[in-house]
């Protein structure tokens, strides 16, 4: 269930639509916490609006779950300096 929040929370974030890429990204984080790529959207959502503040801790969690995650990594690094 959470895995198919991601999918149309990373869909609605290419269509440019944050605010429910958000939503979608919150929905699957508390269905399965442990999920990093759901962080990771959520990151990349709240960095779209401008949020860096909100999105670094997302990144964070994302890099704890899956240090590997480049896109938790690249999320990261695009917020320092701007929180």
């Amino acid at each position: 269930m959470a895995k198919r929040h991601v999918k149309l929370g990373e869909m609605l974030y290419k269509n440019k639509q944050y605010p429910k890429a958000v939503e979608h990204a919150r929905i699957a984080i508390e269905k399965l916490p442990q999920y990093a790529p759901g962080h990771v959207l959520l990151g990349r959502a709240l960095v779209a609006q401008g949020r860096c503040d909100e999105a670094a801790p997302a990144f964070d969690t994302a890099l704890r779950l899956d240090p590997r995650s480049a896109a938790a990594a690249e999320g990261q690094k695009g917020c320092q300096g701007k929180k």
